[in-house]
């Protein structure tokens, strides 16, 4: 093979070689290029936040160790709605606190802490973001010191309950500076104004059913010619006071009526027909302001059934307790069948207040007696039904005693044995007649009482005294 024949078969094997391996170069390229010509995705969109709410304005209180922040909402809301706001605080000129949520989402106004000292030149600034999830830029951040409260207003002052003292009411300040406060008085009790005096905090109420409304027992010491105390109040907190109210006075004035006036029949002389009856009350509660120095007591006896007014004439000189305390119960006499109100008057310095009440249940009245015409030595007889039936209706007692006996001794009391020589004999139902044997020689003495169903007793008729025949 010639060196040319040689060069031309490695020619064409190359070209051949070459020619085999087009398909898988080819295959190679294709590969290749569909590789480059693939697009790759596109990186996610970051998140967008709130522009930056305008905070305008931030002041102390209302609540004790806090300020009230007031901002507008952000012009926009970024890549989602609003779901609420945040601030951070700078107590004094110290670091910024972590961010925390303010108590409404969609508020444009909200309370948030500060633990800033108590006291002037200190506080505290703050900045407000909105977030949708993802929290959005910081308004311009703004500041506030402690302030000092308003003045309270003071509404009435009151001389009492107790003597010696005024209970002042009074409408807390509009503002407390963002402070906790105390509440602090001045009194004049005729020689000028006192020192302020601090309230103890344990005597302040809040005025039931009414708000922002407080009250509190203060001292009055009358000290000069006048009839009661002047006060005003004033409000301090960590800043200082807040200055004095407008004042008031508490006039003195006369006591209030004695309540819970009860009587009671202890027990009827059966001689007599007389009732001793235990009255008892408790004292007013409101005394003006004043010492209560006495009681006076008054009996008015009726026997028509009717009541018993100031101006009747049968009311009789009252009966004075006096004391310090004076005490609060007294026993009256009323008289037979007789109808006994009683009234009790609380005194003090500058008047008198007054309660009244009946005794309860009340006698039987017009006991009439005559003898049986059909059964010897039978004494039948009747009278009117009680005026005051008590708690319930009960039953009737008759008394009857032989003229001859001791029939001045004897008493109806809950003992029936107490009441010899008479005879004690309880009826039963609510009749008002009963017959009773009698001797035609010795007169017989008769009365009847009534019990209700409680064991009260009442009074007694007048007596009948009579012969059988």
């Amino acid at each position: 093979m010639s060196p040319g024949a040689g060069m031309a078969g490695r020619g064409f094997a190359q070209r051949a070689g070459w020619r085999s391996a087009a398909p898988r170069l080819a295959a190679c390229v294709v590969l290749v290029i569909g590789i480059a010509i693939v697009p790759a995705a596109p990186a996610p969109a970051a998140a967008a936040g709130p522009t930056a709410p305008t905070l305008s304005m931030v002041f102390a209180g209302p609540a004790d160790w806090s300020m009230y922040l007031r901002w507008s909402a952000p012009h926009l809301s970024g890549s989602a709605a609003i779901t609420g706001y945040e601030y951070r605080v700078q107590i004094d000129t110290g670091p910024y606190s972590l961010p925390a949520p303010l108590a409404a989402a969609s508020a444009r106004q909200g309370p948030a802490p500060c633990t800033a000292p108590a006291a002037a030149g200190h506080g505290c600034t703050y900045e407000v973001r909105a977030t949708n999830g993802t929290p959005g830029a910081w308004s311009t951040a703004v500041g506030l010191n402690w302030q000092l409260p308003s003045v309270p207003t003071l509404g009435r002052a009151v001389a009492g309950p107790p003597a010696g003292v005024a209970t002042l009411s009074w409408r807390h300040p509009k503002t407390n500076g963002g402070l906790p406060l105390e509440y602090r008085y001045q009194v004049n009790g005729g020689t000028g104004w006192s020192a302020p005096f601090t309230i103890d905090p344990t005597s302040i109420v809040a005025v039931p059913g009414v708000l922002h409304i407080l009250s509190a027992p203060v001292p009055c010491t009358i000290t000069g010619p006048v009839t009661g105390c002047s006060y005003m109040v004033e409000a301090v907190n960590g800043v200082g006071p807040s200055g004095f109210s407008r004042t008031k006075s508490a006039p003195l004035s006369k006591p209030g009526p004695p309540t819970g006036l009860s009587v009671v029949t202890d027990s009827v002389a059966l001689g007599t027909g007389a009732a001793t009856e235990s009255l008892s009350w408790v004292a007013p509660v409101n005394v003006g302001g004043q010492v209560l120095t006495d009681y006076l007591v008054s009996t008015c006896a009726t026997t028509s059934g009717s009541a018993c007014f100031n101006t009747s004439p049968g009311w009789g000189p009252p009966a004075d307790i006096p004391g310090n305390p004076p005490a609060t119960n007294a026993v009256r006499t009323c008289p037979e069948a007789a109808r006994c109100a009683h009234e009790v008057w609380s005194k003090n310095p500058s008047g008198k207040g007054w309660v009244w009440t009946f005794a309860s249940p009340t006698p039987p009245t017009a006991l009439a007696a005559t003898a049986s015409t059909t059964t010897s030595g039978q004494i039948d007889l009747q009278w009117l039904n009680t005026f005051d039936p008590g708690t319930a209706f009960g039953h009737y007692v008759l008394f009857e005693c032989d003229s001859s006996q001791a029939c001045m001794n004897g008493d109806w009391t809950n003992d029936p044995t107490d009441a010899a020589p008479w005879t004690h004999v309880d009826l039963s139902g609510t009749a008002t007649t009963a017959s009773y044997p009698c001797g035609t020689v010795t007169a017989c003495l008769f009365r009847v009482g009534y019990v209700d169903a409680a064991g009260n007793i009442g009074g007694v008729t007048n007596e009948v005294a009579l012969v059988g025949v």
